[in-house]
């Protein structure tokens, strides 16, 4: 069973409207206080919420709750980018209402959570990867191959130029987090 949840009715209407399967439930709710039993759900995912919440690491802490044991947290969410680049990618400014997380907020807030633990991680977009998106998107994103290729080439630049030039971060963290028994 797929159980969707947003703090609006649009959110929902949205989503429903883009899922073919019948096996679906959707509640009006927000990140920190789902209403779903303890231990029930097997696994949760966020992808582009946590920025919009004031207590990021009290509503995942309070949301794991209803983990089943050894449940999943998938986690996607937008990271802080150095400020030189509303410059150059300026069509990509914030809104007033939310905020980028702060990478090392994020990985000290879920070390302080006894109860979830990160398996998996994966850094993505860096400046090279936003450039040629804004420039290339139609040209990049119609052929597999050539978004693969991009994802490569920006892993590279990543890897190798980020300890020396701070606009080689990642602008985006895909996590998947396991919830363990605390002792």
């Amino acid at each position: 069973m797929y159980i969707a949840t947003d703090i609006s009715m649009e959110g929902l209407q949205l989503n429903r409207s883009r899922n073919p399967f019948g096996n679906s439930v959707y509640v009006v709710c927000s990140v920190g206080s789902l209403p779903f039993l303890r231990n029930s759900i097997d696994l949760l995912c966020y992808f582009g919420v946590l920025h919009h919440t004031q207590g990021k690491s009290r509503a995942i802490l309070n949301d794991a709750k209803v983990l089943k044991s050894d449940g999943y947290i998938m986690l996607h969410e937008p990271l802080k980018r150095p400020a030189i680049l509303k410059y150059i990618l300026k069509n990509e400014e914030e809104s007033l209402h939310e905020g980028r997380v702060i990478e090392k907020n994020l990985f000290d807030d879920l070390n302080n959570i006894r109860e979830l633990k990160i398996i998996a991680l994966k850094e993505m977009n860096t400046i090279i990867m936003s450039g040629f998106l804004r420039f290339f998107q139609g040209c990049i994103l119609r052929e597999k191959s050539r978004y693969h290729f991009m994802v490569r080439i920006d892993a590279f630049f990543m890897k190798i130029l980020r300890k020396i030039c701070p606009y080689f971060k990642p602008a985006e963290i895909l996590m998947l987090l396991k919830k363990v028994e605390s002792s």
